[in-house]
This record gives structure tokens, sequence and C-alpha cells, in this order.
């Protein structure tokens, strides 16, 4: 049986920008808040980082629709522990829509 690692995902992007790899290739970077849940009373956003390379990034609070493969990454918390993040490394990232947003929580502790 053939593996498959396809990821389609429809979101709000957060705290959109372009680094330089060490490699020298440009990274588009940013967050999606694709799903809420209630829990206790509250509702809660969930967010998965991105990654694309190639690929021109909308502003944020764009809502797009993100297609690619689910990546699995070791990084080092603030505390020093080592974690297992998740990112989708997206090979097409499509505007569908702007809305004004407030900024996101920081997702600095999974490394890119």
């Amino acid at each position: 049986m053939a593996k498959v690692n396809k990821v389609e995902l429809e979101g709000k992007m957060y705290n959109p920008k372009v680094i330089t790899t060490k490699t020298g290739k440009k990274m588009g970077i940013f967050s999606i808040n694709f799903a809420s849940r209630k829990v206790n009373d509250n509702w809660e956003n969930q967010y998965i980082n991105v990654k694309c390379f190639d690929i021109d990034i909308p502003p944020a609070g764009t809502l797009v629709e993100i297609t690619g493969k689910l990546s699995q990454e070791k990084y080092t918390d603030k505390q020093g522990h080592e974690r297992i993040g998740f990112a989708v490394i997206a090979d097409e990232v499509t505007p569908l829509g702007q809305s004004a947003v407030p900024q996101a929580p920081e997702m600095d502790e999974i490394a890119f």
C-alpha cells in the first residue's frame, strides 16, 4: 500500500514573515488558525505552523487554503526540554479573502 502524506487546511493567517535559510533560500513562515473548540465554556483556537518555499505569502488576516505535507520536527523548548512538534510544508497557499484579525500568540517555541 502506498503511503500518502497530504494535508489540506483552510484558516486565517497569523504572524507571516519571510526569512533566509542558512543555504540562502527564502522561506515563508506563518501560522494558521484552522479550528476552534469549546473548553469549559471558553473557545480555544487551534493553530499550526506553516513553512513554504518560493511562494508569495499574503498578509496577516487573510483566509487561505493550504495544501502540503505534514512534517514532524524536534525542538528544544524555553526550559531546555526536548519536544516534538508538527508543521505543514506548503506546496500551495491560495488566498480566499481578507479579514481584520488580531495578532495571534507567538508560535516561537517550534524551531523553523
